[in-house]
Parts: structure tokens; sequence; C-alpha cells
């Protein structure tokens, strides 16, 4: 089909992938544009000599050099192909890379756009760049970065010659600046702007980002003689300075610093369009009475919202707009329930003061902690117990969804939810999740009312017992017996299960919906239930967290039918090499069964060799960033290849703590006894070096160079994978 279009349609569908974004050629953002690219442009070009003939001006038309290796070779290939040059008129330089430089600003007549940084190390070499800088005549100059703090030769001299080429070039209208970079005081903008003011073509200056106190920098380049323009990258309503915090808190206004432009640059400014969503006070509900907004005086006192629907279809539609009020606050470190039970209490009053306020860990309101610079305001309540003082409707739907997660924090909270159920019996089935972060629950006064609370939860879906900001909470193993007798349909997942006592494994096999279970604690499971003939089976547990080695929980396990555990967790107080003999057998004989089934295994201790000869089947190996603070990371030994494991995804590595364990443990990887391994992610976020200093002081290049000759690609935490450079014989490593 492509070789029946004319030359014409080829170049235009071309340019759609060869043609570089303008507003990538004049970024001045701290990370290039161009530094995250995987695959080259110039690939298209492969397909044939047709393709070459016609993609080749198109390729050369925009420029980017970001290597002295890319400069020596475009230098060569202009050198041996004159009329290439030609092609050239857009420039873009974002280091100092030699004599190869002015070679190839010799040989591109027609550049009418030149990017240039002067953020130069002592090492960088521009002199090639700065001898040429003379004979070329663009008509836009857009500097990258402005050097504000490193006073070296290759600075001054690039400064130099930059403001003298101001006063020679004849056809430049346009110069972009880094406004974030830009100061007056120091660097060098201080002799940039008066060379500016010496070029008689100046006809446009654009600011890209924001200055810190943009009325100066704005006043001082208005005052240049022949600029019309002043194009800058925010709005007139971001000439606000960004207020303190206390102005952020209480919504105060501030003086905008609009009265502070001359009125030279009030006529050039070109403001970028106004924002979506005007700026917001972080802290909304700490807004002084003075700038709350009166409310809207009522039409009718009498109306009532759906007043003219059914009672169920009422209670439906306020249950679906007070679960987005009350919702919001789940997952946040305080119970958002506090007093829940006996504030609707029938014919009694909510006390702020109350004993069974204080007995919550938390609050609901606002007020939990004093501020003596704060004006004296009336106490508020959060969400849910501010919905609940509406009315009786909003009261009784309300409770409801507060239910749904419920953190229960203290004895007093366990009782007092208890004896609400005992009033109101309907709120266990609106129980979805629960929480209890209380110590002591297997104390003698406490277990009966918890046991007896479990049994009545008919609609529970998830338990946890603490959670990671708190230590586990302990519980009696006749607890779970009483959650199976309600829950055991319904519960799909459990969460820092710590049990004490001595247990039968039939209590947990009758969770048939238990998808996550995470298990920790020293309970002493009986492996053999009391019926000799009943089928032990967990049918849809999919993820197993292990936070303890417990020899009698892994053996009853391994007597158990899981048939799709597919994720394996190991959080073990130590490594597998390190455990007890019993535990090593209790953990082997646990693999034995289920270890064909795995498919995902993570870890935070160091047991690669062992879980990937127990596990043939693993696709996934994780490692946890625990793993880089509590554990040595050892070479992976196998005695046969592993033929499924297809990818291993690594903590954080921009900690240098650790690092030489992980570039053993990538050295010992290879092609042979993993064949089917193809990608190795790394949590961090733009992990890759992206400057040619960068490049040359970092480990990580050779090593992802080598596993990717082996078919491996290191990838990041974006999915962006290394792809190797050119390399000069100054830049090549030894």
């Amino acid at each position: 089909m492509a070789l029946k279009l004319p030359d014409e349609t080829l170049a235009a569908i071309m340019a759609l992938h060869l043609t570089v974004p303008d507003a990538a050629f004049t970024s001045t953002d701290y990370l290039s544009p161009f530094s995250r690219i995987e695959q080259s442009s110039s690939t298209l070009l492969c397909v044939c000599k047709r393709f070459m003939r016609v993609a080749t001006p198109l390729l050369y038309e925009t420029v980017i050099l970001r290597s002295t290796a890319q400069a020596q070779a475009l230098a060569a290939a202009l050198k041996a192909n004159k009329d290439f040059g030609r092609f050239i008129k857009k420039l873009r330089v974002e280091g100092g890379y030699g004599a190869s430089v002015e070679k190839i600003m010799v040989a591109a007549p027609n550049i009418t756009d030149f990017a240039m940084t002067l953020k130069l190390w002592a090492n960088d070499n521009v002199r090639g760049m700065c001898k040429a800088m003379h004979n070329i005549n663009p008509r836009r100059v857009v500097l990258i970065s402005l050097n504000d703090s490193r006073d070296n030769v290759s600075t001054r001299n690039a400064t130099d010659t930059l403001c003298a080429c101001f006063e020679s070039w004849t056809r430049l209208t346009t110069v972009i600046l880094p406004a974030n970079e830009f100061s007056l005081d120091y660097g060098p903008a201080q002799a940039l702007v008066p060379a500016m003011k010496k070029c008689p073509t100046l006809r446009e200056v654009g600011l890209r980002g924001e200055p810190h106190r943009p009325h100066r920098i704005l006043n001082e380049l208005a005052a240049i003689p022949s600029l019309e323009v002043l194009d800058v990258t925010w709005s007139e309503a971001d000439m606000t300075p960004q207020p303190p915090l206390y102005a952020l808190a209480f919504g105060i206004p501030l003086p905008s610093d609009q009265h502070k432009l001359s009125a030279e640059a009030n006529t050039k400014i070109r403001y970028a369009p106004e924002r979506h969503e005007p700026r917001r006070p972080i802290f909304p509900r700490m807004l002084a009475p003075s700038v709350i907004p009166d409310p809207l005086p009522p039409l009718d006192p009498s109306w009532r919202p759906f007043a003219n629907a059914s009672d169920d279809v009422r209670a439906s539609l306020w249950t679906n707009i007070l679960e987005h009020v009350i919702r919001p606050a789940r997952g946040s470190l305080l119970p958002y329930q506090h007093a829940l039970m006996s504030l609707l209490a029938e014919d009694s009053e909510f006390d702020e003061d109350s004993d069974m306020e204080q007995s919550f860990y938390g609050s609901d309101s606002e007020d939990s902690m004093d501020y003596p610079f704060l004006h004296r305001r009336p106490k508020r309540y959060g969400p849910a117990v501010s919905c609940m003082l509406v009315c009786k409707e909003f009261a009784s739907i309300a409770t409801k969804v507060a239910c749904q997660e419920l953190v229960l924090a203290s004895h007093p909270a366990i009782i007092s939810f208890y004896d609400r159920l005992n009033s109101d019996p309907s709120l266990a089935a609106h129980v979805e999740s629960i929480r209890l972060q209380s110590q002591g629950m297997s104390s003698a006064s406490i277990k009966p009312i918890l046991n007896a609370l479990l049994e009545r939860l008919t609609n529970l879906k998830r338990v946890s017992l603490g959670s990671s900001l708190w230590t586990s909470v302990g519980l009696d193993y006749s607890s779970l017996e009483a959650l199976s007798v309600g829950a055991a349909a319904t519960l799909t997942q459990m969460d820092n299960m710590f049990f004490s006592g001595v247990g039968n494994i039939d209590a947990l096999t009758r969770f048939t919906a238990l998808k996550v279970l995470e298990w920790e604690g020293a309970v002493a499971l009986k492996t053999v239930p009391d019926d000799a003939d009943a089928e032990l089976c967990l049918p849809a547990l999919e993820k197993l967290v292990l936070r303890s080695s417990s020899p009698s929980f892994l053996r009853a396990l391994a007597r158990c039918e899981l048939p799709v555990l597919a994720t394996l967790v190991l959080h073990l107080p130590t490594a597998v090499h390190l455990l007890l003999p019993a535990e090593k057998d209790a953990l082997d004989e646990f693999l034995d069964a289920h270890g064909s089934g795995i498919t995902k295994v993570v870890q935070d201790k160091d047991s690669s060799s062992f879980v990937l000869e127990k596990c043939p089947n693993v696709v996934e190996l994780v490692f946890t960033d625990a793993f880089t603070r509590y554990s040595d990371t050892r070479a992976v030994e196998l005695k046969d290849p592993h033929k499924s494991l297809k990818r291993i995804q690594l903590p954080h590595l921009s900690l240098r703590k650790g690092l030489l364990q992980w570039r053993f443990f990538l050295d010992s990887l290879n092609d042979e006894m993993l064949p089917a391994l193809r990608t190795i992610s790394i949590a961090d976020l733009n992990f890759w070096p992206t400057t040619q200093r960068e490049i040359a002081k970092s480990v990580w290049p050779p090593i992802a160079e080598r596993l990717l000759e082996c078919g491996i690609k290191m990838v990041d935490g974006e999915g962006i994978a290394w792809r190797p450079r050119l390399q000069s014989s100054s830049t090549r490593r030894r």
C-alpha cells in the first residue's frame, strides 16, 4: 500500500512520528523530555530505501544533542553527506560536547531555532559551540537552564558568548527563558538582561515556569526598548504570591502583585488562560467565620426533599448520598464512629463531654486538638455525627452507613456496640468490615462479649486485628470459632490474624468464601478434625500471607485442599535458611503440598532459591522494600533451570544501602538457569540516569545492558526500560 502513495503523502504521514513537538523542544523542565524516550525515531528509516529517502529531511529537521557520542556521530554523518546539514532547522544542545558541535553548526547554515543550557560543569567543553555561535543567525533562542550556583569557566564562556551574540544576531525575534531559575541578584541573568536590551530585533520574551518574585523580572524585561510581548505561562490570577500557611488555613486573601508592575509591563504581558479550578484553602474546615459565605435562606421552610417518594425509595436515595459524605473518612488514622451508639440511644441527648465519648480512641469531632492561636467557634462534628444530628431519618440512615466499617479500639467501644446491637439487632447485617485495635481481647472480662458480638455479624466481609500502625491484637482461638458462626459464608479477607491457645483447623475451613488470609501467632492447631471423615478445604483462598512460621499451622494447611491458591507472601521473622528445623520442615511440607499451584511469591527475607526450587510454576517474584533494610541478598542458586519465572520485581534501589548486594544478586541472573525471565522491574520512578555525567557515574546501565544481551529488560517504576546509548572513546566504560 505504501508503494502506491506519492512522496508528499508519505512524508505527511511520517511527519506525525518524526516531528518533534515545539513544546518539547522549548522545554525548560529540570528533567529533559528527551531523556525518557525508549525507541529512537530513526528506526523508521530502516524499513526500506524509499522510507529513508523520504524521511531523512524530516529526521534532520530537529536535532537534539544529549551526549558527546551523539555529537561525534552526527558530525561524521554531516561530513559524509554535505546536503544533510541543510535540513537542520532546530538545534538543541543540552551540554558541552566538544569540538563536534562546532562542526555541526558550521555544516547547518539554515538553523532558525537554537536551544542551549548555561547549567554547565567545569569539565564541559563548550569552546566549539561558543566559536560557532557567531556563524549562525537564529530567529529564536531557548535557554534550557541557567547556572545559578556553579561559577566555572564553561558557564562564563557560554554566557559571555551568548551576550555578545545578542548584539550580532540580526534575525533574533524571540528568547525563551526558565523563569524559575531567573534571578536578577546573581547568576547569568545579571548579564543577559542588559545584553538583550542591546538587541534591536528582539520582539518577544517567553518565561517558562513560575518565578519567586515575578514583578521584578517582568518590570526589568519590559524595559527592553524593542520588546512587544512578554509571554508568561501563568495566569493573571496567579500574580498573587503563594500565601503562608495561616492564610491558607483561614482562606485570608492576600493582595496581588499586579500593582507592583510598571505601566510598560502591564501593556506587554500576555498571560496564560485562567485555570479551570481556582486555588482552594488547604484546610477548608478551619475557615474563619469572616470568610465563610452566608448560606442562602430557604425558600420554603416546610419543603422536604423526596417528599413524594416512597419510604424505601427515599431511604435508598439518602443512603447513596450519605455514603458519599461519610465514607471518605474511611481509611483515616482515627475512627470516625466515636460514641456512635450512645448518640442514637432513644430519649437521650448527646453529651460531647460524656464518658462514653472519652472511652473511644480518637474523636469524630474536628476539635480533637486545641489551638490557642485560633479563634473560638462552636464545636463542630465530623461527617458521620453531623449527619446523625440533622433529623431522625438521617440518624437512622447514617448509623447504618457508619456501621459498614467499624473500628473498635477499646473495651468500652466493644461493650457500647454490643449494647446497641441488643437494642437494634438489624444493625448487625450492615457491618461489612471490623477492625479491632485494643490489647487484652483475650481477657476473661471482654472475651465473652466479643465472641457474642462476632457471632451476630452475618454479613461481615473483612476482619482485621490491628494494622500497620498498631501492634497486632491477640485473640483466643475461640473468637475465630465464634466468627465462623455468623460470617462463614461471607467473610472474604482476614488481616493480621493473631491467635493464641489451642484450636482445630476445622474452624478455619468453614470460611468457604475466604480469599485473603494473613496469619500470625503461635496457636497450636490440631491437624485432624473432630469428624475424621470431614473434607478440609478452603475453596476460595487465593492469597496467603505468612507472618509467622508456626509448624502446626503450616502442617494443618498442608493437609487442606487449596485449589485456587496463587499468591504466597512470606513476611517471616527470619530468612528461610535460618529457621528452626521444625519450622523449616513444616514449610517444606506445606510447599510440597501446594507449591505447584503458586504463581506469585512476595518476600521480605531472602528465600529466592528455596522458593524457586519448591514452586516450579512461579511466574513473578517480588522483593519488598523491607528486604533491603533487614535482609542480605544471596545469589540465586538453582540445581535445575526454572522454566516459569518471567518477572522479578525489586524494591527501591535509589538508596545506597544494599547497593552492593543487589549488584551481586543481579550479576547471578542469567538466561541458562532462568530461561523464561524477561523483565526485572524496579520500584523507583525516574530511576535511570538522564545526562551524560549521570550515566558515566551510575552502576546500573552496565548491568542493564548485560541483562539485555540475555534477553532480560530492566524497567523502572513507570515501565521504561534502559536503552543503550552511543559511547565515545572518552565516555566508554573500561
